[in-house]
Protein backbone atom coordinates (compact mmCIF):
# COMPACT_ATOMS: atom_id res chain seq x y z
CA UNK A 1 0.00 0.00 0.00
CA UNK A 2 1.37 3.40 -0.99
CA UNK A 3 0.38 5.05 2.31
CA UNK A 4 2.16 2.36 4.32
CA UNK A 5 5.31 2.50 2.16
CA UNK A 6 5.55 6.29 2.49
CA UNK A 7 5.10 6.04 6.24
CA UNK A 8 7.81 3.40 6.58
CA UNK A 9 10.30 5.38 4.49
CA UNK A 10 9.78 8.48 6.62
CA UNK A 11 10.20 6.47 9.80
CA UNK A 12 13.48 5.12 8.50
CA UNK A 13 14.85 8.52 7.47
CA UNK A 14 13.81 10.73 10.34
CA UNK A 15 12.86 10.77 14.00
CA UNK A 16 9.54 12.49 13.37
CA UNK A 17 7.06 11.33 10.74
CA UNK A 18 3.99 12.78 9.19
CA UNK A 19 1.12 10.89 10.69
CA UNK A 20 -2.50 10.66 9.74
CA UNK A 21 -5.11 11.31 12.35
CA UNK A 22 -8.67 12.56 12.98
CA UNK A 23 -10.09 15.71 14.53
CA UNK A 24 -13.06 17.12 16.45
CA UNK A 25 -14.94 20.28 16.99
CA UNK A 26 -15.85 21.83 20.36
CA UNK A 27 -19.50 22.66 20.63
CA UNK A 28 -20.78 26.21 20.77
CA UNK A 29 -22.20 27.33 24.12
CA UNK A 30 -25.85 28.34 23.74
CA UNK A 31 -28.31 29.50 26.40
CA UNK A 32 -31.66 30.32 24.75
CA UNK A 33 -33.22 33.70 25.55
CA UNK A 34 -36.86 34.75 25.00
CA UNK A 35 -35.93 36.21 21.63
CA UNK A 36 -34.79 32.76 20.45
CA UNK A 37 -38.35 31.36 20.71
CA UNK A 38 -41.19 31.75 18.25
CA UNK A 39 -43.58 32.78 21.05
CA UNK A 40 -43.82 33.24 24.83
CA UNK A 41 -45.44 29.82 25.19
CA UNK A 42 -42.37 27.98 23.92
CA UNK A 43 -40.12 30.08 26.14
CA UNK A 44 -42.25 29.29 29.21
CA UNK A 45 -42.14 25.57 28.30
CA UNK A 46 -38.35 25.74 28.10
CA UNK A 47 -38.04 27.39 31.53
CA UNK A 48 -40.51 24.92 33.04
CA UNK A 49 -38.47 21.94 31.78
CA UNK A 50 -35.22 23.49 33.04
CA UNK A 51 -36.74 24.21 36.46
CA UNK A 52 -38.04 20.68 37.04
CA UNK A 53 -34.67 19.09 36.27
CA UNK A 54 -32.68 21.89 37.93
CA UNK A 55 -30.41 21.91 34.88
CA UNK A 56 -27.54 24.22 34.07
CA UNK A 57 -28.49 26.18 30.97
CA UNK A 58 -25.15 27.48 29.70
CA UNK A 59 -24.13 24.24 28.00
CA UNK A 60 -22.71 23.45 24.55
CA UNK A 61 -24.96 22.96 21.54
CA UNK A 62 -24.86 21.73 17.97
CA UNK A 63 -26.64 23.79 15.33
CA UNK A 64 -28.14 23.03 11.95
CA UNK A 65 -30.70 24.80 9.83
CA UNK A 66 -33.51 22.60 11.17
CA UNK A 67 -32.67 22.15 14.86
CA UNK A 68 -30.44 22.79 17.87
CA UNK A 69 -29.06 19.83 19.84
CA UNK A 70 -28.05 20.14 23.50
CA UNK A 71 -26.77 17.65 26.05
CA UNK A 72 -27.79 17.87 29.71
CA UNK A 73 -26.98 15.67 32.73
CA UNK A 74 -29.45 14.78 35.48
CA UNK A 75 -28.61 14.42 39.18
CA UNK A 76 -27.37 10.86 38.52
CA UNK A 77 -25.08 12.08 35.71
CA UNK A 78 -27.29 10.43 33.12
CA UNK A 79 -27.15 11.97 29.66
CA UNK A 80 -30.29 13.70 28.39
CA UNK A 81 -30.29 14.71 24.74
CA UNK A 82 -32.60 17.57 23.82
CA UNK A 83 -33.51 18.82 20.36
CA UNK A 84 -35.10 22.20 19.67
CA UNK A 85 -36.78 22.39 16.29
CA UNK A 86 -36.50 25.85 14.81
CA UNK A 87 -37.36 27.87 11.76
CA UNK A 88 -35.65 31.11 10.77
CA UNK A 89 -33.59 30.81 14.00
CA UNK A 90 -36.72 30.68 16.21
CA UNK A 91 -37.43 27.62 18.37
CA UNK A 92 -40.82 26.16 17.41
CA UNK A 93 -40.87 22.88 19.37
CA UNK A 94 -38.86 21.06 22.04
CA UNK A 95 -38.17 17.33 22.31
CA UNK A 96 -36.41 14.88 24.64
CA UNK A 97 -34.62 12.26 22.53
CA UNK A 98 -35.72 8.66 22.97
CA UNK A 99 -33.49 5.66 22.37
CA UNK A 100 -35.12 4.15 19.29
CA UNK A 101 -34.17 1.61 16.67
CA UNK A 102 -33.21 2.66 13.15
CA UNK A 103 -36.35 0.85 11.98
CA UNK A 104 -38.59 3.04 14.12
CA UNK A 105 -36.85 6.29 13.20
CA UNK A 106 -36.90 5.61 9.47
CA UNK A 107 -40.40 4.13 9.18
CA UNK A 108 -42.26 6.28 11.73
CA UNK A 109 -40.32 9.57 11.88
CA UNK A 110 -43.32 11.78 12.65
CA UNK A 111 -44.53 9.46 15.40
CA UNK A 112 -41.08 9.44 17.02
CA UNK A 113 -41.00 13.25 16.97
CA UNK A 114 -44.40 13.32 18.61
CA UNK A 115 -43.41 10.86 21.33
CA UNK A 116 -40.23 12.84 22.08
CA UNK A 117 -42.29 16.03 22.33
CA UNK A 118 -44.67 14.28 24.73
CA UNK A 119 -41.86 13.07 27.03
CA UNK A 120 -40.36 16.58 27.13
CA UNK A 121 -43.67 18.03 28.34
CA UNK A 122 -44.15 15.23 30.85
CA UNK A 123 -40.78 16.27 32.31
CA UNK A 124 -41.73 19.95 32.60
CA UNK A 125 -42.62 21.43 35.99
CA UNK A 126 -46.13 22.58 34.95
CA UNK A 127 -49.00 20.33 33.83
CA UNK A 128 -50.46 22.92 31.45
CA UNK A 129 -47.85 22.07 28.82
CA UNK A 130 -48.67 18.35 28.89
CA UNK A 131 -52.44 18.78 28.74
CA UNK A 132 -52.29 21.46 26.04
CA UNK A 133 -50.20 19.10 23.96
CA UNK A 134 -52.65 16.19 23.77
CA UNK A 135 -55.45 16.02 21.22
CA UNK A 136 -57.62 13.02 22.07
CA UNK A 137 -59.68 13.31 18.90
CA UNK A 138 -56.57 12.19 17.02
CA UNK A 139 -54.28 10.33 19.44
CA UNK A 140 -55.11 8.07 22.39
CA UNK A 141 -53.23 7.37 25.63
CA UNK A 142 -53.52 4.33 27.90
CA UNK A 143 -51.82 4.09 31.31
CA UNK A 144 -52.51 1.90 34.38
CA UNK A 145 -55.83 0.74 32.91
CA UNK A 146 -57.00 4.32 32.30
CA UNK A 147 -57.49 6.04 28.96
CA UNK A 148 -57.02 9.50 27.47
CA UNK A 149 -57.62 12.40 29.87
CA UNK A 150 -57.88 10.18 32.95
CA UNK A 151 -54.70 8.37 31.93
CA UNK A 152 -52.95 11.70 31.48
CA UNK A 153 -54.08 12.90 34.92
CA UNK A 154 -52.74 9.73 36.55
CA UNK A 155 -49.51 10.00 34.56
CA UNK A 156 -49.00 13.56 35.76
CA UNK A 157 -49.82 12.61 39.36
CA UNK A 158 -47.23 9.82 39.29
CA UNK A 159 -44.44 11.93 37.80
CA UNK A 160 -45.12 15.56 38.64
CA UNK A 161 -42.35 15.61 41.26
CA UNK A 162 -39.78 13.51 39.44
CA UNK A 163 -38.22 13.08 36.03
CA UNK A 164 -39.13 10.02 34.01
CA UNK A 165 -36.67 8.38 31.61
CA UNK A 166 -38.44 6.39 28.91
CA UNK A 167 -37.53 4.12 26.02
CA UNK A 168 -39.65 3.07 23.06
CA UNK A 169 -40.26 -0.47 21.85
CA UNK A 170 -38.32 -1.33 18.71
CA UNK A 171 -41.45 -1.78 16.63
CA UNK A 172 -45.02 -0.54 17.07
CA UNK A 173 -47.97 -2.90 17.11
CA UNK A 174 -50.51 -2.49 14.31
CA UNK A 175 -54.12 -3.23 15.25
CA UNK A 176 -55.70 -4.26 11.94
CA UNK A 177 -59.20 -4.35 13.36
CA UNK A 178 -59.14 -0.68 14.40
CA UNK A 179 -56.56 0.61 11.90
CA UNK A 180 -54.41 1.84 14.77
CA UNK A 181 -50.69 1.84 15.43
CA UNK A 182 -49.67 1.36 19.07
CA UNK A 183 -46.36 2.63 20.43
CA UNK A 184 -45.23 1.65 23.92
CA UNK A 185 -43.07 3.94 26.06
CA UNK A 186 -41.57 2.14 29.04
CA UNK A 187 -39.13 2.21 31.93
CA UNK A 188 -38.52 -0.40 34.64
CA UNK A 189 -41.80 0.45 36.40
CA UNK A 190 -43.81 2.30 33.74
CA UNK A 191 -45.61 1.41 30.52
CA UNK A 192 -47.53 3.99 28.48
CA UNK A 193 -49.41 3.15 25.29
CA UNK A 194 -49.73 5.90 22.68
CA UNK A 195 -52.18 5.00 19.93
CA UNK A 196 -52.19 6.70 16.53
CA UNK A 197 -54.78 6.32 13.79
CA UNK A 198 -52.96 4.81 10.83
CA UNK A 199 -51.39 7.12 8.22
CA UNK A 200 -51.49 10.36 10.19
CA UNK A 201 -48.66 12.81 10.70
CA UNK A 202 -48.98 13.58 14.43
CA UNK A 203 -47.04 16.83 14.66
CA UNK A 204 -49.44 18.55 12.27
CA UNK A 205 -51.93 18.45 15.12
CA UNK A 206 -49.53 20.01 17.59
CA UNK A 207 -48.14 23.35 16.42
CA UNK A 208 -51.34 25.21 15.61
CA UNK A 209 -52.94 24.38 18.95
CA UNK A 210 -50.03 25.51 21.10
CA UNK A 211 -49.42 28.60 18.99
CA UNK A 212 -52.99 29.69 19.65
CA UNK A 213 -52.77 29.24 23.41
CA UNK A 214 -52.55 32.36 25.55
CA UNK A 215 -50.99 31.43 28.85
CA UNK A 216 -52.97 32.32 31.97
CA UNK A 217 -51.72 35.37 33.84
CA UNK A 218 -50.10 33.23 36.54
CA UNK A 219 -47.73 31.72 34.00
CA UNK A 220 -46.86 35.06 32.44
CA UNK A 221 -45.87 36.28 35.92
CA UNK A 222 -43.99 33.07 36.60
CA UNK A 223 -42.08 33.23 33.31
CA UNK A 224 -42.09 36.94 32.42
CA UNK A 225 -41.14 38.09 28.96
CA UNK A 226 -37.96 40.09 28.55
CA UNK A 227 -37.26 43.06 26.31
CA UNK A 228 -36.39 41.83 22.86
CA UNK A 229 -32.67 41.16 22.76
CA UNK A 230 -30.57 41.77 19.68
CA UNK A 231 -30.12 38.53 17.76
CA UNK A 232 -26.75 36.95 18.39
CA UNK A 233 -24.81 35.44 15.59
CA UNK A 234 -25.85 31.79 15.52
CA UNK A 235 -23.21 29.43 14.24
CA UNK A 236 -24.44 26.38 12.38
CA UNK A 237 -22.92 23.07 13.38
CA UNK A 238 -19.51 22.86 11.81
CA UNK A 239 -18.65 20.06 9.46
CA UNK A 240 -15.75 17.87 10.50
CA UNK A 241 -13.53 19.70 8.03
CA UNK A 242 -14.55 23.13 9.36
CA UNK A 243 -14.18 21.97 12.94
CA UNK A 244 -10.67 20.68 12.43
CA UNK A 245 -9.49 23.79 10.65
CA UNK A 246 -10.94 25.96 13.41
CA UNK A 247 -9.78 23.99 16.46
CA UNK A 248 -6.90 21.65 15.65
CA UNK A 249 -4.32 23.70 17.58
CA UNK A 250 -6.47 24.47 20.65
CA UNK A 251 -5.54 22.95 24.00
CA UNK A 252 -7.90 20.18 25.19
CA UNK A 253 -8.34 19.20 28.82
CA UNK A 254 -9.54 16.00 30.42
CA UNK A 255 -12.18 15.91 33.15
CA UNK A 256 -11.14 14.54 36.54
CA UNK A 257 -13.96 12.23 37.55
CA UNK A 258 -12.38 9.98 40.19
CA UNK A 259 -14.12 11.64 43.14
CA UNK A 260 -17.32 12.60 41.28
CA UNK A 261 -18.69 9.12 40.52
CA UNK A 262 -20.55 7.39 43.33
CA UNK A 263 -21.94 4.43 41.38
CA UNK A 264 -19.82 2.89 38.61
CA UNK A 265 -22.70 0.87 37.13
CA UNK A 266 -24.95 3.93 36.74
CA UNK A 267 -22.06 5.91 35.25
CA UNK A 268 -21.25 3.23 32.66
CA UNK A 269 -24.90 2.57 31.76
CA UNK A 270 -25.46 6.27 31.19
CA UNK A 271 -22.35 6.61 29.03
CA UNK A 272 -23.12 3.47 27.00
CA UNK A 273 -26.93 3.25 26.88
CA UNK A 274 -26.94 0.86 23.90
CA UNK A 275 -24.55 -1.64 25.53
CA UNK A 276 -25.52 -4.50 27.82
CA UNK A 277 -23.70 -3.83 31.10
CA UNK A 278 -23.16 -6.32 33.92
CA UNK A 279 -20.51 -7.02 36.56
CA UNK A 280 -18.79 -9.87 38.34
CA UNK A 281 -16.89 -8.75 41.44
CA UNK A 282 -14.82 -5.75 40.28
CA UNK A 283 -15.06 -6.59 36.56
CA UNK A 284 -17.58 -4.71 34.40
CA UNK A 285 -18.62 -6.05 31.01
CA UNK A 286 -19.98 -3.64 28.38
CA UNK A 287 -21.05 -5.63 25.34
CA UNK A 288 -22.79 -4.86 22.06
CA UNK A 289 -22.97 -6.29 18.57
CA UNK A 290 -20.12 -5.52 16.12
CA UNK A 291 -20.54 -3.15 13.18
CA UNK A 292 -19.54 -5.27 10.21
CA UNK A 293 -16.11 -6.61 11.34
CA UNK A 294 -15.45 -3.85 13.86
CA UNK A 295 -16.09 -4.35 17.58
CA UNK A 296 -17.23 -2.07 20.42
CA UNK A 297 -17.29 -4.21 23.60
CA UNK A 298 -15.28 -2.97 26.61
CA UNK A 299 -14.13 -4.84 29.72
CA UNK A 300 -13.11 -2.85 32.78
CA UNK A 301 -11.52 -3.30 36.20
CA UNK A 302 -13.13 -0.92 38.74
CA UNK A 303 -11.75 -0.16 42.20
CA UNK A 304 -12.82 2.23 44.93
CA UNK A 305 -10.11 3.80 47.10
CA UNK A 306 -9.68 6.81 49.41
CA UNK A 307 -9.37 9.16 46.41
CA UNK A 308 -12.54 7.91 44.73
CA UNK A 309 -12.92 5.49 41.85
CA UNK A 310 -10.30 3.99 39.53
CA UNK A 311 -11.22 2.44 36.19
CA UNK A 312 -8.73 0.52 34.05
CA UNK A 313 -8.93 -2.00 31.19
CA UNK A 314 -9.45 -5.64 32.09
CA UNK A 315 -7.15 -8.02 30.19
CA UNK A 316 -9.69 -10.65 29.16
CA UNK A 317 -7.70 -12.40 26.45
CA UNK A 318 -5.51 -15.38 25.77
CA UNK A 319 -2.92 -16.22 23.11
CA UNK A 320 -3.86 -19.11 20.80
CA UNK A 321 -1.56 -20.08 17.94
CA UNK A 322 -0.18 -16.55 17.71
CA UNK A 323 -3.66 -15.01 17.83
CA UNK A 324 -4.79 -12.71 20.62
CA UNK A 325 -8.37 -13.84 21.33
CA UNK A 326 -10.86 -11.93 23.51
CA UNK A 327 -13.65 -13.62 25.44
CA UNK A 328 -16.30 -12.44 22.95
CA UNK A 329 -14.47 -14.07 20.03
CA UNK A 330 -12.69 -10.99 18.70
CA UNK A 331 -9.27 -12.02 17.42
CA UNK A 332 -6.04 -10.22 16.40
CA UNK A 333 -3.55 -12.00 14.16
CA UNK A 334 -0.01 -11.72 15.63
CA UNK A 335 1.61 -14.32 13.37
CA UNK A 336 4.08 -11.78 11.90
CA UNK A 337 5.70 -11.39 15.33
CA UNK A 338 8.03 -13.58 17.34
CA UNK A 339 6.91 -15.21 20.57
CA UNK A 340 8.98 -12.70 22.55
CA UNK A 341 7.40 -9.77 20.73
CA UNK A 342 3.92 -11.17 21.32
CA UNK A 343 4.69 -11.52 25.02
CA UNK A 344 5.91 -7.91 25.17
CA UNK A 345 3.04 -6.17 23.33
CA UNK A 346 -0.06 -8.22 24.09
CA UNK A 347 -0.67 -6.88 27.65
CA UNK A 348 -1.15 -3.28 26.46
CA UNK A 349 -3.34 -4.04 23.41
CA UNK A 350 -6.63 -4.10 25.39
CA UNK A 351 -5.87 -0.62 26.76
CA UNK A 352 -5.16 0.68 23.26
CA UNK A 353 -8.39 -0.81 21.94
CA UNK A 354 -10.69 0.25 24.81
CA UNK A 355 -9.23 3.76 24.81
CA UNK A 356 -10.52 4.22 21.26
CA UNK A 357 -13.90 2.60 21.97
CA UNK A 358 -14.39 5.09 24.83
CA UNK A 359 -14.18 8.07 22.45
CA UNK A 360 -17.37 10.11 22.64
CA UNK A 361 -17.95 9.24 26.32
CA UNK A 362 -16.60 10.43 29.66
CA UNK A 363 -15.00 7.03 30.19
CA UNK A 364 -12.23 8.32 27.92
CA UNK A 365 -11.02 10.49 30.82
CA UNK A 366 -10.05 7.29 32.69
CA UNK A 367 -8.50 5.40 29.77
CA UNK A 368 -6.67 8.21 27.95
CA UNK A 369 -2.94 7.59 27.33
CA UNK A 370 -0.35 8.61 24.71
CA UNK A 371 -0.05 12.20 25.95
CA UNK A 372 3.40 12.65 24.46
CA UNK A 373 3.07 10.81 21.15
CA UNK A 374 3.46 13.14 18.12
CA UNK A 375 0.70 12.68 15.56
CA UNK A 376 -0.12 13.84 12.07
CA UNK A 377 -3.71 14.08 10.97
CA UNK A 378 -4.61 13.64 7.32
CA UNK A 379 -8.16 14.76 6.64
CA UNK A 380 -9.73 13.40 3.47
CA UNK A 381 -12.84 15.20 2.25
CA UNK A 382 -13.00 16.94 -1.11
CA UNK A 383 -9.31 17.64 -0.63
CA UNK A 384 -6.38 16.37 1.42
CA UNK A 385 -5.24 18.38 4.45
CA UNK A 386 -2.38 17.72 6.88
CA UNK A 387 -2.17 18.76 10.55
CA UNK A 388 0.78 18.21 12.88
CA UNK A 389 -0.37 17.57 16.46
CA UNK A 390 1.97 17.26 19.44
CA UNK A 391 -0.15 14.82 21.45
CA UNK A 392 -2.37 11.96 20.33
CA UNK A 393 -4.33 12.33 23.58
CA UNK A 394 -5.23 15.90 22.57
CA UNK A 395 -6.61 14.60 19.28
CA UNK A 396 -8.74 11.93 20.95
CA UNK A 397 -10.22 14.48 23.36
CA UNK A 398 -11.06 16.73 20.44
CA UNK A 399 -12.71 13.89 18.55
CA UNK A 400 -14.57 12.81 21.67
CA UNK A 401 -16.32 16.21 21.81
CA UNK A 402 -17.34 16.03 18.16
CA UNK A 403 -18.55 12.43 18.29
CA UNK A 404 -20.41 12.58 21.62
CA UNK A 405 -23.61 11.46 19.87
CA UNK A 406 -21.99 8.68 17.81
CA UNK A 407 -21.58 4.94 18.31
CA UNK A 408 -17.86 4.17 18.21
CA UNK A 409 -16.37 0.92 16.90
CA UNK A 410 -12.64 0.17 16.80
CA UNK A 411 -10.58 -2.89 15.92
CA UNK A 412 -6.93 -3.61 15.22
CA UNK A 413 -6.98 -5.13 11.74
CA UNK A 414 -3.27 -5.64 11.08
CA UNK A 415 -0.08 -6.20 13.09
CA UNK A 416 3.16 -6.51 11.12
CA UNK A 417 6.86 -5.64 10.98
CA UNK A 418 8.34 -3.13 8.54
CA UNK A 419 12.08 -2.47 8.51
CA UNK A 420 12.30 -4.44 11.77
CA UNK A 421 9.80 -2.16 13.56
CA UNK A 422 6.35 -3.27 14.69
CA UNK A 423 3.36 -1.40 13.29
CA UNK A 424 -0.36 -1.69 14.06
CA UNK A 425 -3.23 -0.68 11.84
CA UNK A 426 -6.62 0.12 13.40
CA UNK A 427 -9.97 1.15 11.95
CA UNK A 428 -12.32 3.43 13.90
CA UNK A 429 -15.91 3.89 12.78
CA UNK A 430 -17.99 6.76 14.24
CA UNK A 431 -21.50 5.64 13.31
CA UNK A 432 -24.18 8.31 13.20
CA UNK A 433 -27.36 6.45 14.30
CA UNK A 434 -30.15 6.67 11.78
CA UNK A 435 -27.95 8.31 9.15
CA UNK A 436 -26.57 6.89 5.91
CA UNK A 437 -23.15 8.49 6.43
CA UNK A 438 -20.49 8.05 9.07
CA UNK A 439 -16.90 9.09 9.76
CA UNK A 440 -14.10 6.55 9.57
CA UNK A 441 -10.42 6.75 10.56
CA UNK A 442 -7.53 4.54 9.50
CA UNK A 443 -4.92 4.73 12.27
CA UNK A 444 -1.35 3.47 12.13
CA UNK A 445 0.80 3.04 15.23
CA UNK A 446 4.60 2.71 15.10
CA UNK A 447 6.51 1.07 17.98
CA UNK A 448 10.02 1.86 19.13
CA UNK A 449 12.62 -0.82 19.86
CA UNK A 450 11.39 -0.68 23.46
CA UNK A 451 7.86 -1.58 22.31
CA UNK A 452 6.44 1.86 23.08
CA UNK A 453 4.23 3.72 20.61
CA UNK A 454 6.35 6.64 19.40
CA UNK A 455 4.50 7.75 16.26
CA UNK A 456 0.85 7.67 15.24
CA UNK A 457 -0.74 8.29 11.87
CA UNK A 458 -4.46 8.75 11.34
CA UNK A 459 -6.28 9.26 8.06
CA UNK A 460 -9.80 10.54 8.62
CA UNK A 461 -12.54 10.09 6.04
CA UNK A 462 -15.56 12.28 6.77
CA UNK A 463 -19.15 11.30 5.92
CA UNK A 464 -18.61 8.15 3.93
CA UNK A 465 -21.24 5.58 3.00
CA UNK A 466 -22.43 3.25 5.73
CA UNK A 467 -21.62 0.27 3.50
CA UNK A 468 -18.03 -0.54 4.47
CA UNK A 469 -16.00 -2.33 1.85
Amino acid sequence: MKCSMEMSNKMKKSLVILLLCVFFYPLVSFEPKPSNFINNYQYALYISWINKGNFKTDTPANFSEQKVEKLFYDKNNKKIKIEYDWKNWKITNQREKLITSNYLSSNYPEAVLYLESLVYRLNAADSIFLFDFMNFTKIKVQYTGLADNEALKRLWKDFKNTRVSLKCTEQPVFDEENDETIFILFSEETEIKIIFPEFIEPLKYLGNKEAAVILPEIYMKKYPTHPKLPEKYIMEKLSLKEYINKNWDKKQSRELLNNKIKNAMIFLQNEFPEHDTYKEDNIYYLTNQPYDRFYCSIYLDVFHNHDGIEISPYENFEIRNKNLVFSDGESIDLSNLSSTEIEKISPFLPHLIYEHRAVGTRLLNFLLIHDDVPTTLVLRTDERELFEIDSYAELLLLLSNYWSDRNIYFSLTEVKKINNYIEFKGILVAEDPGKEKHDMAEIRFHLSKNYNIDLIMMVLHAEISSNIQ
